[in-house]
């Protein structure tokens, strides 16, 4: 039985969207795993770790993807479907738009039950979970959310990434120690972030789920995030508007070249797991990048 707006019907299973959903999981964890054996010996970072740090970085980074692929599946599967029954209930008893946008996950509005408690990830500038929702775009929200989480889990961890609803700040005010420059080929678990050419205010932010190094020398990357339709090419985060019919929601991105964005330019990653306790041998801005 399903409850949408006091109207109790029951409602047989949809297989193919339990299907869609198990599949974006199984994906997702696919990728951590494969990103986990390969990613430490190409990059220069982890050498650069104690061994403690080694350790807990890429498992606060499993956590993080393993609740976004968790997140996957409420989009693609009940959320959807309560969707669709409203759907069917404003046709029939001539409910307002207005209505619908409120509730459903994925509207216009940026909007919806799930995305309202992701908008609260930031609060001023810091990560609390009990900041404003005013609807806006909510890609750099999403990737807050996720490092909130974790740092709940974690108590004794403070991510040193910037708490903002901003994706290019995300770069801008990050320490240089936990930022990475394109062309290296990312972790598991790194935020990767676009600036948009047209407003360099405004961009677009996801979370790796793994990378390699192609045979004409470029990188291509699979990532994960939120106010996207995951279409390839497509940056869909701040004033960014999707393609028709193709809401925005919870998405994996995959086998894309992170420089290969429309209208947008790849400013670079971020590792948001290390904590404000662990080692950073330069902890001053970014910055802007020319």
């Amino acid at each position: 039985m399903i409850d949408i707006l006091g109207f109790r019907r029951p409602v047989k299973p949809r297989r193919p969207i339990k299907i869609l959903s198990a599949f974006f999981i199984l994906l997702v964890s696919h990728h951590m795993a494969s990103c986990g054996r390969i990613q430490t010996a190409q990059t220069s970072s982890a050498k650069e770790m104690s061994p403690n740090l080694r350790e807990a970085v890429p498992a606060r980074a499993r956590k993080a993807l393993a609740l976004a692929s968790s997140q996957t599946a409420v989009f693609e599967g009940v959320q959807t479907l309560k969707c669709t029954l409203m759907r069917i209930r404003f046709s029939q008893f001539e409910r307002s738009v207005g209505d619908f946008k409120q509730f459903c996950i994925e509207n216009d509005q940026n909007r919806g039950p799930i995305i309202d408690e992701i908008q609260k990830a930031v609060e001023g500038e810091t990560r609390t979970g009990k900041g404003p929702n005013n609807g806006r775009n909510w890609c750099a929200s999403f990737l807050q959310w996720l490092v909130l989480n974790v740092e709940k889990e974690e108590p004794a961890f403070k991510s040193r990434l910037p708490a903002t609803r901003y994706a290019v700040q995300q770069v801008s005010r990050a320490p240089k120690c936990i930022f990475h420059p394109k062309g290296v080929i990312p972790e598991a678990g790194w935020i990767v972030v676009w600036q948009k050419s047209a407003d360099k205010t405004r961009g677009h932010t996801e979370m790796v789920i793994s990378a390699n190094r192609a045979d004409d020398g470029s990188v291509v990357m699979d990532s994960i995030g939120g106010n996207t339709t995951g279409t390839v090419g497509e940056t869909d985060g701040e004033e960014v508007v999707a393609p028709k019919n193709l809401p925005q929601g919870i998405r994996p991105r995959l086998s894309q070249d992170p420089e290969k964005m429309r209208d947008a330019r790849l400013l670079g990653y971020v590792n948001p797991w290390i904590g404000t306790s662990d080692e950073c041998r330069d902890s001053t801005p970014v910055g802007e990048i020319p």
